[in-house]
């Protein structure tokens, strides 16, 4: 029988360092980046129920028409968050410290109406388009308490996220797809399910039509000052 209180004589194995980085680069320059380990399935449950329990679609409008169900420029379903809820407390933090650690932006986290949820059905489909650009500015006042005397004017989006709610055989087809900023290559965004990923709001990106199947994605914008 081994004698687990003997005394060890030799060396204690060496330390692993640990990395404190919690996101990967998926673009040059860390314009786009993913989040290192995926959401577990029973979260994303609970925010596809979450939304499809107290959160009807609204219309809502890109480009000056309305995308509540069709329009030229995409076809969708939004549900938008409640203010207030836990679901966009709960992503503003993962968004706080993808941009500390990488993109460094002058952010004022989540605004709670900037998070929704997108459904995807058959046919549907969310053409080619940036989520902001350097003249575009928010519909909606930051709430942040130090920040009260600027304008809803003077915010802009800065930092887009999408979180994978379906698992990737739920669907065929609706490929969330980025295009590289820097060598203008097209970068298809990973499917499994509860895989986030934050990018630059001026990064053009669209989502493929859906063929078979229903794909849900939790979507939103960081808000920050206008860029100088």
């Amino acid at each position: 029988m081994n004698n687990l209180w003997k005394k060890v004589t030799s060396d204690p194995p060496a330390k692993k360092t640990r990395s404190y980085r919690v996101v990967e680069p998926l673009l040059p320059a860390a314009s786009a980046v993913q989040w290192k380990t995926r959401l577990p399935k029973v979260l994303c449950d609970e925010m596809v129920d979450y939304f499809l329990t107290n959160c009807e679609p609204v219309e809502a409008k890109v480009g000056g028409q309305t995308s509540h169900k069709t329009t030229k420029h995409r076809e969708t379903l939004t549900r938008w968050a409640l203010p207030g809820d836990w679901v966009p407390s709960f992503i503003s933090n993962y968004i706080n410290l993808a941009n500390e650690q990488l993109f460094e932006y002058d952010i004022t986290a989540l605004h709670h109406m900037e998070t929704h949820m997108l459904e995807y059905g058959v046919g549907h489909y969310y053409h080619w388009h940036s989520d902001t650009s350097n003249e575009q500015t928010s519909m909606n006042a930051c709430t942040s308490s130090y920040r009260t005397h600027m304008k809803y004017t003077d915010y802009v989006r800065k930092l887009s996220y999408t979180l994978q709610l379906s698992d990737s055989d739920d669907y065929t087809g609706g490929d969330m797809q980025l295009v590289d900023p820097f060598n203008k290559d097209l970068c298809t965004i990973p499917r499994e399910r509860g895989q986030l990923i934050i990018f630059d709001s001026r990064t053009p990106h669209r989502v493929k039509p859906v063929k078979t199947g229903t794909r849900y994605a939790l979507v939103g914008w960081a808000l920050g000052p206008k860029w100088k």
